[in-house]
């Protein structure tokens, strides 16, 4: 991935052609979705050139200019092509990056999606924070068109918040679709054609973590100091924590936690009533604010029909 001077490059380019500024104050939210881009720059090393990359939603375009950014470094053929339902948007996205083009079309129109792009057109989509604003009977056909405009053996990256993580912290009012991990996996294993190659979390809350936990009725707290200890004192500390909680699975995945992190113990009210949220917080643990699914097809050839 990138190291931090190259991501100084990405941004001091943002704000070169202006976009930072447009962006005002809502440029401190762009750190996840510029994550979203850099890992579909990563995932390009896979495919060969000319690329023809999508970005859906691609609203002023930072996400196109970035990848853009990053294709070019690398002697990299491509084109890519922004889509977006705010003309607005658009405007100012022609403005800071004439190099690429956008377009005004709407993910879900299925018939202007084949009146403009052949099947197939393209072998990197990036969706990112699209599926949170689309109710939730709209996904599937979301991920149709996904279908029918990625190569084979293309790439496709969404993102999405986590529900429960970015919830604690945020009410978005369009946010009318928002799925835990476990959602948005079964989603797409039941009702999409598509395979996970990947699936990944970005903005990682040790925040989010605590309040998961006491709201399950367990005391933590965040220490702001680190605490290191020696090898003996943690072999020390692990077999007391053994022999004190030798059977709760809970307390097993919360010793996978770093001691300097959270205050491991302490007491869970109603144990059986513990919510599977934070049975799911623990067992990664740590909880995104966001999750990025990288798929694939699973159908390799369609059937005669449609636009070729």
């Amino acid at each position: 991935m990138l190291s931090s001077s190259e991501l100084r490059e990405v941004l001091s380019d943002l704000a070169e052609c202006g976009i930072l500024s447009e962006l005002g104050a809502r440029k401190f939210y762009i750190a996840h979705p510029i994550n979203v881009y850099i890992l579909a720059s990563y995932y390009a090393q896979s495919l060969e050139d000319p690329l023809f990359i999508l970005d859906v939603g691609c609203n002023i375009g930072y996400g196109s200019r970035v990848m853009s950014y990053l294709l070019s470094k690398k002697g990299r053929k491509f084109k890519i092509v922004g889509i977006d339902i705010d003309n607005n948007s658009l405007s100012f996205a022609r403005k800071f990056s004439p190099q690429i083009e956008f377009k005004l079309i709407d993910i879900l129109d299925s018939d202007n999606i084949m009146r403009e792009f052949n099947r197939e057109s393209f072998n990197i989509i990036i969706a990112s924070e699209i599926i949170e604003h689309l109710p939730r009977e709209y996904v599937k056909k979301f991920f149709e068109n996904m279908e029918y405009l990625l190569k084979e053996n293309g790439i496709l990256v969404i993102s999405t918040p986590e529900k429960y993580a970015y919830d604690l912290f945020a009410y978005t009012e369009d946010h009318i679709n928002e799925m835990t991990i476990f959602e948005l996996r079964r989603f797409i294993e039941d009702e999409t054609r598509f395979a996970i190659v990947d699936h990944l979390g970005t903005a990682f809350n040790k925040i989010a973590i605590i309040k998961l936990l006491t709201q399950a009725g367990m005391s933590a707290r965040y220490k702001e100091e680190r605490r290191k200890f020696n090898l003996f004192t943690q072999i020390l500390r692990g077999a007391i924590f053994n022999i004190l909680f030798p059977i709760l699975p809970d307390s097993l995945l919360m010793r996978s936690l770093p001691f300097d992190d959270i205050t491991k113990m302490l007491i869970l009210m109603k144990r059986r009533y513990l919510p599977r949220r934070v049975e799911e917080a623990l067992a990664r643990g740590e909880i995104p604010t966001f999750q990025i699914v990288v798929l694939r097809r699973k159908l390799k050839k369609f059937p005669e029909s449609g636009k070729n």
